[in-house]
């Protein structure tokens, strides 16, 4: 996995009351901090990256790809996954890795709790999601105010053919992040609640504690520019994503050894 460090800081969360695109649950915009550093994938999990993990494909119709060529379609983003399986793609991949899996899943009621102190990889919280994304943007596409440049950075319902394409073929934003808008929608950690901002943490805020549908974010091939925003949620119940074709890009705490550990 290729994965880039996000240095922490402050940005400002959803959209403000001037974006006619936005949705209530993009209301109100609101200051958070993130407090430490992460590593986020470069590139959304591919289809070889998802087989070879798993030891499994997804089935074909539970994906948006169509592509005769294998190559090409193994470079592909995965797509068609539910939320509980991105979880255990997380454990699974850290596993193969040697590090401790950050995810705890409960059967089999099937709830998640997190390992504290893991460095596994996992999802990433949607405020650190959209700090990413944003890459210290404060415009509704991490390219400026207008969607002209679209088809520049992302893959959409205009210039897809309603198809997903290998990863990395778009520019990517100021973090050097590729497809985070487009291609495919991808998992948060956090519980989806429409009144959340409201009253959200203002320092790294891990999402609600209550409600059982999870956040994706980024949207794919078969949405509109106004639906790529930076800002835009959606969301879906845990054992779900395969219809709405949704993957994974994975995070990681970032480890520092304290002065005091070093020889």
């Amino acid at each position: 996995m290729k994965m880039v460090e996000i240095r922490a800081g402050e940005f400002l969360m959803g959209s403000p009351a001037s974006d006619k695109h936005a949705l209530p649950a993009e209301f109100p915009q609101h200051a958070v901090r993130i407090t430490n550093d992460f590593l986020l994938g470069k590139f959304e999990v591919t289809v070889d990256q998802f087989r070879d993990v798993m030891g499994e494909e997804l089935d074909s119709t539970r994906s948006m790809m169509q592509e005769s060529n294998e190559a090409a379609a193994d470079a592909h983003p995965v797509s068609g996954v539910s939320w509980l399986e991105a979880i255990r793609f997380c454990n699974r991949l850290s596993e193969r890795q040697g590090l401790v899996p950050y995810y705890i899943i409960h059967e089999p009621e099937l709830t998640v709790s997190i390992k504290r102190g893991s460095d596994g990889y996992r999802l990433p919280t949607e405020a650190e999601w959209e700090y990413a994304c944003r890459a210290g943007t404060t415009t509704p596409w991490y390219f400026g105010d207008s969607p002209r440049q679209l088809n520049e950075f992302a893959w959409h319902a205009d210039n897809s053919g309603g198809n997903v394409h290998p990863v990395g073929q778009k520019r990517s934003n100021r973090f050097g992040l590729h497809d985070m808008l487009g291609n495919v929608p991808e998992w948060c950690w956090d519980r989806f609640d429409e009144q959340y901002y409201a009253n959200s943490e203002a320092i790294n805020p891990r999402g609600s504690t209550r409600g059982d549908e999870r956040v994706f974010r980024g949207g794919g091939v078969a949405h509109q520019s106004y639906q790529l925003r930076s800002t835009g949620r959606n969301m879906l119940g845990m054992l779900y994503g395969v219809s709405n074709g949704v993957g994974i890009r994975v995070a990681r705490d970032i480890v520092r050894s304290s002065p005091d550990s070093r020889p």
